[in-house]
């Protein structure tokens, strides 16, 4: 970390085999870190993740929302117990 006007800038970065997640607060700190990276790692910069760990992730910028999400997990379970034609109800 290291900080700037009273604000610490950080990258995180999580690494499951060949993915890679970031979370970051500046983006000139991220592209430094991972140009460091490249120099070791072959590496390949793709856009926003969708899909890690079976888990489908959405992100809706404009309303600043995240949303995750196992669909093929509940699809396994329902059809595990029986319950694939199941009415769904929403639950808060």
């Amino acid at each position: 970390m290291k900080e700037s006007d009273g604000h610490k800038n950080f990258v995180i970065m999580g690494v499951y085999v060949d993915d890679t997640v970031t979370v970051y607060n500046n983006p000139f700190m991220l592209k430094a870190k991972k140009a460091a990276l490249c120099v070791k790692f072959k590496m390949v910069g793709k856009s926003e993740v969708h899909y890690l760990l079976r888990m489908s992730i959405k992100r809706e910028r404009k309303s600043r929302t995240l949303t995750i999400s196992q669909p093929g997990y509940m699809e396994k379970m329902l059809m595990k117990f029986g319950m694939e034609n199941c009415k769904s109800v929403f639950t808060p």
